[in-house]
């Protein structure tokens, strides 16, 4: 089985202590675990899945979506787990305008006419993120990016995502049920979370 996992900077493996990457972060663990299994990381730092950073627009989820599965087709499953920077101060969102995006990417993946006509179109687990924690707003370039909208929503977007696998025939896995953020900077997952999560996913697969 082939797994792709799109995500962010907690798929990314964004180490909260140093900054830098860990080398067991949770799709590499997943792929220790799902041993006859190919696991495709695809995690990129900052991306969201409605909103596009004026910034840096590359970072815009829908828009390499498509691409990024032409690419690596063909696919057995998608996991997808993005939400976390939508919740920025800057985009003011609320659960549903993320859900918005979420939505579209699931419908993306389950577009027949991306694959090659000889190949299958991918399952879909659909993770909501870990929320954000409290503490957040001590921490200086946290509290400079999100505030207390992003955390009262940060705990909105399982149940609208859940929804979501509902109606598209998705599987539904809650990260923010088996994992949390490190009080280090209150957004990313610390080793033991990145193990937590995989662990998960793992079983999640099996069943």
């Amino acid at each position: 089985m082939r797994i792709l996992c799109y995500g962010d900077s907690n798929t990314w493996g964004h180490d909260p202590k140093t900054g830098n990457r860990f080398a067991e972060r949770w799709p590499k663990l997943l792929q220790q675990f799902c041993k006859e299994d190919e696991v495709i990381e695809n995690g990129l730092c900052g991306r969201t899945a409605a909103f596009i950073d004026a910034v840096k627009p590359y970072r815009h989820g829908i828009s390499s979506l498509r691409e990024t599965l032409e690419i690596y087709q063909p696919l057995d499953l998608v996991i997808l787990m993005l939400g976390t920077n939508d919740l920025k101060a800057c985009f003011c969102a609320d659960a549903i305008s993320v859900s918005k995006g979420i939505k579209e990417m699931v419908q993306i993946i389950q577009n027949k006419a991306i694959y090659n006509v000889h190949m299958k179109v991918p399952k879909i687990l659909l993770v909501s993120p870990i929320h954000i924690r409290e503490g957040y707003d001590k921490v200086l370039r946290m509290q400079e990016q999100f505030n207390e909208n992003s955390f009262r929503v940060s705990r909105r977007l399982a149940c609208v995502y859940e929804e979501i696998a509902v109606q598209s025939g998705c599987e539904f896995l809650d990260a923010s049920q088996v994992a949390e953020a490190s009080e280090i900077d209150c957004i990313h997952m610390d080793a033991n979370n990145h193990r937590r999560l995989a662990e998960a996913i793992y079983i999640k697969i099996k069943q």
